[in-house]
């Protein structure tokens, strides 16, 4: 057995190395090299390098200390070996498990391949370009706060919001949204426990369509509020749209709630006044 302030060493190989026998392929290491130096006193210095089994493979990297009580990441690096081109970096790790869970850190999100961890998940219309978020876990609840760059189909959109929840809930409160076509504010709650969950309440400020469509030239504002649910027949929620302001120089007001649910919607309200014209009703 150790004895505390031995010095000891180990180095562990594996060509394929899966924490768990039910853990999906693409989650197993090959290629694995970890050392370990230290003692039972002090804690052991531990540096390593494997490959994550997705396709193409993941490069991963890292470096810390460990004791028994509690162990520092200096890094772990994810990449696709290009080095920061392309790679996922925890820095400045912590994580204790003397008195229940904690854990801290920063993750620095570079152009990530994110769709090599989940590959059987749908393409999506965004990519994270750049992204930053500070955390802290405690008691399995986490705080954070979160600044990204995203690419959309209409171009690029900047995010910022502090970030709260558990492992079934994360709350964005104080959302802030920017692109090119306009401004979002407010707050976003998403579950995941039982079916995934959303509820959104947004000011919408400076909007300018007429960057997307020029026969809609104009400045709008308003407030878009949704929430509900993802069931077997697909989404199930409700939601309102106000906005005012000015397009092709006439004044415009509108008003509207919907109901989705699978495929059909409802429109129980709708009201629009466009210049001179007005028109209400539902659908």
């Amino acid at each position: 057995p150790l004895e505390p302030g031995v010095p000891a060493q180990a180095r562990l190989t594996a060509e394929h190395f899966a924490a768990t026998p039910d853990l999906p392929p693409h989650y197993a290491l090959t290629d694995l090299v970890l050392d370990a130096r230290g003692d039972l006193k002090e804690g052991w210095s531990v540096e390593g390098d494997a490959v994550l089994a997705t396709g193409p493979g993941l490069d991963v990297s890292l470096e810390g200390h460990a004791t028994t009580r509690r162990a520092s990441i200096e890094k772990l690096i994810l990449s696709d070996g290009e080095g920061r081109a392309r790679s996922l970096a925890l820095h400045g790790g912590r994580v204790s498990w003397s008195e229940g869970l904690t854990a801290s850190g920063t993750l620095d999100w570079h152009y990530f391949p994110w769709q090599r961890l989940v590959p059987d998940l749908p393409s999506v219309p965004v990519a994270v370009s750049d992204a930053d978020l500070d955390f802290a876990l405690e008691n399995g609840e986490y705080t954070g706060r979160l600044d990204a760059q995203l690419f959309t189909r209409e171009g690029p959109v900047w995010l910022r919001a502090p970030v709260d929840g558990d492992f079934d809930h994360a709350r964005l409160h104080g959302l802030s949204l920017a692109s090119a076509l306009g401004r979002a504010a407010g707050n976003l709650g998403v579950g995941w426990s039982e079916s995934l969950e959303w509820r959104t309440d947004l000011a919408l400020e400076n909007l300018l369509p007429g960057r997307r469509l020029p026969e809609l030239d104009g400045v709008l504002e308003g407030r878009l509020r949704s929430s509900g649910r993802m069931t077997d027949d697909g989404p199930d929620g409700d939601g309102s749209l106000e906005l005012a302001g000015s397009l092709r120089g006439q004044a415009l007001w509108l008003k509207t709630r919907g109901r989705l649910q699978g495929s059909h919607w409802d429109v129980p309200e709708l009201a629009l006044r466009f210049g001179d014209n007005g028109l209400s009703g539902s659908a």
